[in-house]
């Protein structure tokens, strides 16, 4: 995948001896225009969780609305979420052959991202108190 380098970011976390392949440049807590400035020029999010709780963290949605493939570490069993796939929001595993198909899946979480966000669920909620409150 060419990757070049590894951003950690947030409070300092042992994960050198989870991933040996590359190096880790840890830049620790920063504002959230700092964060969203990285995510923009960043290609791949990794994380370490257990399936389940993916579309629970808010980790996962920074990645999804930046466009970014997300790949998850996390050997546990679990392939799947009644909202997430493997191998259609996020990736478990890289193989040579599915390079090509990595774009898709990132444009395939930024979407269910979208549609998920909380914003439309608070307008929805809006309309929905608004309605009530003219009847």
């Amino acid at each position: 995948m060419s990757i070049k380098r590894i951003i950690d970011i947030g409070p300092n976390v042992e994960i050198s001896k989870k991933i040996k392949f590359i190096g880790i440049k840890k830049v620790g807590v920063k504002s959230k225009n700092y964060i969203s400035l990285l995510l923009r020029n960043s290609k791949v999010g990794l994380v370490f969780y257990p399936v389940n709780q993916m579309t629970k963290s808010s980790i996962i949605a920074a990645y999804a609305s930046h466009g970014l493939v997300i790949i998850n570490l996390c050997k546990e069993k679990i392939y799947k979420t009644n909202e997430f796939l493997s191998g259609i929001h996020y990736v478990s595993k890289i193989k040579e052959n599915n390079f090509s198909n990595l774009q898709k899946i990132a444009n395939k979480a930024f979407k269910h991202y979208k549609e998920n966000a909380l914003d439309k669920t608070a307008s929805l909620l809006i309309g929905i108190i608004k309605n009530k409150k003219t009847k």
